[in-house]
């Protein structure tokens, strides 16, 4: 064995499955319903405005500080199948370099809609 690829369900794990597993993806335009999931108690505006720091800053922002304590991962962008293939993939590309140090590749990643439906995004 050249390489033990155990390492790619740990990153995807925690780059994929973490935070968003049984959890909500929206846009950070999707404002009206962000709003209805804020934690009680606080300033809506103020946890709003710190959602969108944090996924301008990195991409995105995973909290289960919520109205109902779900996991929340909220994008910069629509949550279509298309884009999160894409998001992924940016995340998971350098993890997997690093993680292989410079041995693997990370070719392309699919998303599934259904069955009969999905979305893939990768080089070449």
């Amino acid at each position: 064995m050249v390489l033990d690829f155990g390492f790619l369900k740990e990153e995807m794990m925690a780059h994929v499955d973490a935070p968003c597993d049984h959890g909500l993806i929206l846009s950070f335009h999707d404002e009206e319903v962000l709003a209805m999931l804020a934690p009680p108690g606080i300033d809506t505006g103020a946890w709003l405005e710190e959602l969108r720091g944090t996924v301008c800053a990195q991409g995105y922002a995973a909290t289960e500080e919520t109205r109902l304590g779900q996991k929340l991962y909220v994008i910069p962008f629509p949550p279509t199948a298309e884009c999160l293939a894409r998001h992924w993939y940016e995340r998971l590309d350098p993890a997997v370099s690093a993680r292989s140090r410079g041995k693997a590749e990370l070719v392309k990643v699919t998303v599934w809609e259904t069955p009969n439906c999905r979305a893939d995004y990768g080089v070449g």
